[in-house]
């Protein structure tokens, strides 16, 4: 007996039971409508039916179901089709389950098995529950789709089976201390916000472990990051600043990246990848090409000498840095390269022919600056520091916006000829008063004297 979508959801919205679920499902044998059939009852557990073969999208979205149980059909899970429920209990049965996308996200599962019967699981499947462990059983799932796991805690133990791709997020979110990726494992994804995570080992793999670039971030507690067999390495975003991270290791069979000395380095170029923030070295001499936040966030070193040319962000965030030595072929300094240096005392900047955006933004120590071959100051590069005097000559051209703003101590400098934009040196006794200013001036004072002598706006 069959009947049409729109029969079964009225007697569907009529049930009131799990036994009149059952009843009426005995006479139909293909799907389970997307009407959110559940939504509105107190049903908590349900056995899907013999016969069975599709559940649609959204079928059981927002349901009060705890249990679910499949008996032996081809069932295909749709979209969301149990999304937003309260499962915790959930029994694939025997017979062969296609899991859809986000199709149990947002439930209370603390375990999964991935049977032999799952023959396909959708991205996202098992995002948002509390599964603390799971079993891949099934020998043929090679390939963990994105945000398969995501937000779940994973605290306890986790069996990848045969898998060989873990994609962007699968294990993102989670609450460990530990992680450690399978020697199978030959592609690993992007790995995000896993507050507690402080010891990360990548696969071994001999024919190498493909990597994405940042694959991790916002993973601020890491303190040991073995790379394994991992083809790259690129930090390049230096707010990701690994403050913690202590230890970097590889395999003795990576061909792409060595440790020398605790640092990480990229064999072919020979550059420097990444300094550990808690490398515990107070002096280094950079004779290597660096990368992007290479240097970030340092908690240690203080003495450094340059002699290679600089990058974007390179010492940003570090605190420990005290003194800076510059080769004198070094003339520009990339944008951020000393943001939040805070004890930043001494670097010699008299060969340097531009300083970029941002350079020396809150370096709060430094207290004079020798700029006399400077031609170029961007828009905050010395912004809120602890300047008292800066020594510029004639070949200063240029100071940007907010350049040297907020330097409150600032005493001394003379910068020529050189154009000046507006608010170069707001919040210092060098500032230019613009017409913007003498505005909000007039208005100010207009404000005050009509609050007290309200009767003068007549006179207006």
């Amino acid at each position: 007996m069959k009947a049409s979508t729109k029969t079964l959801n009225d007697k569907v919205s009529r049930c009131e039971s799990l036994e009149e679920y059952k009843e009426l499902f005995k006479y139909y044998d293909k799907e389970i409508s997307n009407t959110n059939e559940l939504k509105n009852t107190n049903i908590e557990e349900f056995i899907i039916p013999k016969g069975i073969s599709i559940i649609n999208d959204y079928a059981f979205y927002e349901s009060s179901l705890k249990k679910v149980t499949f008996l032996d059909s081809n069932v295909l899970l749709g979209e969301y089709s149990f999304a937003k429920s309260n499962i915790s209990n959930l029994d694939f049965g025997i017979g062969n389950i296609n899991i859809g996308k986000y199709a149990f996200e947002n439930n209370n599962l603390t375990y999964v098995n991935i049977t032999d019967n799952i023959k396909y699981i959708g991205e996202g499947a098992f995002k948002y529950n509390n599964i603390e462990s799971f079993i891949i059983e099934n020998e043929m799932i090679y390939i963990l789709p994105q945000y398969l796991f995501y937000g779940n805690p994973l605290t306890g133990v986790l069996e990848f089976g045969n898998v060989n791709t873990i994609d962007n997020h699968v294990l993102s979110g989670n609450l460990r201390e530990e992680l450690i990726i399978p020697d199978t494992v030959s592609s690993f994804g992007k790995l995000e916000n896993c507050k507690n995570l402080k010891r990360l080992y990548l696969s071994n793999k001999k024919s190498g472990l493909s990597i994405p670039s940042d694959f991790i971030f916002n993973i601020d507690s890491l303190e040991e990051l073995h790379l394994g067999t991992a083809k790259r390495y690129n930090f390049n975003n230096y707010y990701g600043r690994f403050d913690n991270l202590k230890i970097i290791t590889v395999s003795e069979y990576n061909e792409y990246l060595y440790v020398e000395n605790g640092i990480l380095f990229d064999k072919k170029t020979n550059a420097i990848l990444k300094f550990p923030a808690k490398l515990e070295l107070e002096r280094y001499n950079i004779n290597n090409e660096v990368t992007k936040g290479a240097f970030v966030g340092l908690s240690y070193l203080k003495n450094v000498e340059i002699n290679v040319q600089l990058c974007e962000g390179l010492f940003a965030y570090s605190n420990s840095l005290e003194n800076v030595s510059l080769a004198s072929n070094i003339q520009i300094i990339p944008s951020n390269t000393f943001i939040n240096c805070e004890n930043l005392i001494n670097i010699n900047l008299d060969k340097v022919k531009k300083i970029e955006d941002n350079a020396f933004e809150r370096c709060k120590s430094l207290k004079v600056i020798n700029l006399t071959n400077c031609e170029l100051v961007c828009k905050k590069a010395f912004y809120d520091c602890g300047l008292t005097e800066v020594i510029f000559s004639n070949k200063i051209k240029l100071i940007k916006s907010n350049a040297f703003s907020n330097n409150k101590n600032l005493e001394k400098c003379d910068y020529f000829d050189a154009t000046i934009e507006d608010y170069a040196f707001s919040g210092t006794s060098f500032h230019i008063k613009t017409d913007e200013d003498r505005e909000y001036e007039n208005f100010k004072f207009k404000y005050w004297l009509y609050k007290f002598f309200p009767w003068l706006i007549l006179f207006e």
